[in-house]
């Protein structure tokens, strides 16, 4: 059972969530922050009971879709997830979600932790709570000038990783150069994942000039290919930095003519599964890699 100072947050923002309900407004941000602000080690007061413990999910892109799908698979196998989904991703939002799915004792009523984070968020969660899974879908530029630069963020994440449990496990793009290098800062087990199909992508990086640089030692990077943006099979010729091997990884991707579906060939261990993902988009590859890499580790 969470302490009493948990307990009375928890009640507070249980209040201001009736009231905001009452008042017809929606949203998990307010009830959220009343609750942390009472007790800022609240989420990990009610998350540490969780018996699947928690899965974090960031990045710049497709943390959305890799969360929902890796709910559904989770629920698929009688797991019963609370994920942040319609709320904010951050740290308050992931207390309203906990707030919408608790009793005012502080009983859970799922068994798993699926939060999406903000990625710059990310070091401060990572600081109060032990999650079981980290999984970093990708770094980009374009929604980081908000914060810092990339090579910044990435630091902070990177510190933050260094001092994690080593029972944690994290879930890294290895077709990122920036992510993938985060997971040399872990002491515990990482999962890659990455497109291995010869026939996408091409030479050039869509990305700009920081984005293609050594992560370790800033000289420019060589891609033998590129999926999209800085994304693809990386090299560093100075200091011998590369592309981690892929432990989940797209062998073949076929687009259908509609746009409607992707077809994936997933190795998992050697094994070859083929899978149909029902989302749009060479990107959603990554995101349904990212999700299959994640079941894969819990």
């Amino acid at each position: 059972m969470p302490d009493a100072l948990a307990l009375v947050a928890n009640a507070a923002g249980k209040v201001t969530l009736m009231g905001l309900q009452i008042a017809g407004r929606g949203g998990t941000a307010l009830p959220g922050l009343v609750t942390l602000q009472l007790d800022p080690d609240y989420i990990a007061a009610l998350t540490r009971a969780l018996p699947h413990g928690v899965v974090l999910v960031s990045g710049t892109n497709g943390k959305t879709t890799t969360a929902r799908m890796l709910s559904d698979i989770a629920r698929g196998s009688g797991w019963y997830p609370i994920h942040n989904r319609s709320g904010s991703n951050l740290e308050r939002g992931i207390a309203g979600a906990l707030l919408a799915d608790s009793s005012w004792r502080g009983a859970l009523s799922g068994n798993l932790g699926l939060f999406e984070v903000d990625e710059a968020s990310l070091p401060r969660v990572l600081g109060r709570i032990k999650p079981r899974i980290v999984v970093i879908t990708n770094l980009f530029r374009d929604q980081l000038d908000r914060y810092f630069e990339i090579d910044q963020l990435a630091k902070r994440i990177g510190d933050a990783i260094a001092e994690l449990d080593p029972s944690t496990a994290l879930v890294l793009n290895a077709d990122d150069p920036i992510v993938a290098f985060i997971g040399t800062r872990h002491r515990g087990p990482v999962t890659y994942f990455g497109v291995d199909d010869p026939s996408v992508g091409g030479k050039i990086p869509q990305a700009i000039s920081d984005a293609t640089r050594c992560p370790r030692c800033k000289a420019p990077l060589r891609y033998e290919r590129v999926v999209l943006a800085h994304e693809g099979d990386w090299s560093c010729g100075q200091c011998g930095l590369a592309r981690p091997p892929r432990d989940v990884s797209a062998k073949t991707i076929r687009l259908e003519p509609s746009a409607s579906e992707i077809e994936l060939r997933v190795a998992v261990s050697s094994a070859f599964d083929p899978i149909r993902v029902p989302v749009p988009g060479l990107y959603n590859a990554y995101n349904a890699l990212a999700a299959l890499a994640a079941a894969r580790a819990l």
